[in-house]
């Protein structure tokens, strides 16, 4: 999958990791095996890298494992 490899990668652009991230997100449940992609966004030094990732998460319902406390915390 091309946009996981943007996420995952860290490209050296933050819209890039951004854009990937984000279209991951409409995917829905089908982007669940981007999953650790997206969660390497939630630590992202890029805040709304960090946000389209949390978003992408919840939308492919794999960020359920996340306690909700984490996820707020690495949002900030």
């Amino acid at each position: 999958m091309g946009l996981e490899v943007a996420v995952w990668s860290g490209h050296q652009s933050s819209e890039v990791r951004y854009t990937a991230g984000a279209t991951l997100g409409k995917l829905g449940e089908h982007a669940a095996p981007a999953a650790p992609a997206l969660t390497k966004c939630l630590a992202d030094e890029n805040r709304f890298v960090r946000r389209g990732g949390l978003c992408a998460l919840e939308r492919s319902q794999a960020g359920a494992q996340l306690r909700e406390s984490q996820l707020k915390t690495r949002t900030q």
